[in-house]
């Protein structure tokens, strides 16, 4: 489930992952993110989102059969997508200037 969102908290929003996210209203967003400020907002200030998100990118990259053609150095920026749109909404995370994107869908009971 996404993480929920508390008015007039914008100024309080991560600065890796910009959770809070506002109420569902429909549709998209996307957020430019670095991957090392996800892993010092998980580790230092305690962000699940972050946590859970950088993890999993770590984890795809150390993959030793993965086929990406990445290694940890070479990736940094990150793109986050947001799909709010369908009943299945989705997250993809695109590793920027690589053509790399890792899409995660989420049922909407979950």
């Amino acid at each position: 489930m996404w993480p929920s969102f508390t008015p007039g908290l914008a100024a309080a929003r991560c600065r890796g992952c910009d959770h809070p996210r506002p109420p569902y209203a429909g549709g998209y967003a996307s957020v430019r993110t670095r991957l090392s400020d996800m892993v010092s907002m998980a580790k230092y200030v305690g962000c699940e989102v972050c946590g859970v998100l950088s993890r999993g990118i770590l984890a795809v990259l150390e993959d030793e059969g993965n086929e990406l053609g990445l290694v940890r150095e070479e990736v940094e920026e990150l793109q986050l997508d947001f799909n709010l749109a369908g009943a299945r909404r989705s997250l993809e995370v695109v590793v920027v200037g690589s053509g790399v994107k890792v899409a995660v869908f989420v049922d909407e009971g979950e």
